[in-house]
């Protein structure tokens, strides 16, 4: 299936989706396995998330869940999307704002909760890691608190500036005092981004 052919699909169906709250559940569920399948047969890896505000106008956002490989497909599906009233095709998940929650394996948590070391590559210190500090972390569980602490970045940053700034991560316990030191807020990541961003224009890598 092409760009194309989806948004001819999509646009034949926009007012099920538009409406999509009105059905019932089993209806509902059906209506975004079909969505899903369409979106399939186009690029799989390619996912959605619809939103609506208090204008009833609707949003439906193409994400590949920080996987850069699918893109490409993403951008080029947006940019075939026609002109829908009450309707906008957005490109990848954007930033949120600080006061969100995400819970994910019985794990509730926030990004003013977290902290941030930056870590360089020695090879390439244009790359940027990070050593997330989180309270409660286990170590056993690294992969529940890695998973959770990855959506908050996404969240926090946006899919496409996440994944193009984040080479590597990391999960420890949250410092304690006396610890603390090379450590800061998460929220300030985003700030920290722009300002490396301009120390790496200017050829500057040391942070």
């Amino acid at each position: 299936m092409t760009a194309a052919e989806f948004w001819n699909w999509f646009y034949a169906n926009r007012f099920k989706y538009l409406f999509l709250n009105d059905e019932n559940m089993t209806e509902k569920d059906a209506a975004l396995d079909e969505l899903q399948q369409q979106l399939d047969a186009y690029h799989k890896g390619v996912y959605f998330l619809i939103g609506g505000n208090k204008e009833n106008n609707q949003e439906i956002v193409f994400t590949a869940d920080g996987d850069v490989a699918h893109f490409a497909a993403i951008e080029a599906l947006v940019a075939e999307a026609p002109s829908m009233e009450n309707w906008k095709a957005v490109a990848f998940k954007q930033p949120l704002n600080y006061d969100f929650e995400v819970e994910m394996h019985g794990i509730r948590m926030s990004p003013s909760r977290l902290c941030f070391m930056p870590l360089a590559h020695a090879d390439d210190p244009t790359n940027l890691g990070l050593r997330i500090g989180i309270p409660g972390y286990e170590e056993e569980r690294d992969k529940d608190f890695f998973a959770i602490a990855f959506l908050i970045i996404d969240n926090l940053l946006g899919e496409r500036a996440a994944a193009k700034n984040i080479r590597y991560m990391e999960c420890v316990a949250y410092p304690e005092a006396g610890e603390e030191d090379g450590f800061f807020e998460l929220m300030s990541l985003p700030d920290f981004i722009r300002w490396k961003e301009e120390m790496d224009a200017s050829g500057n890598h040391n942070y």
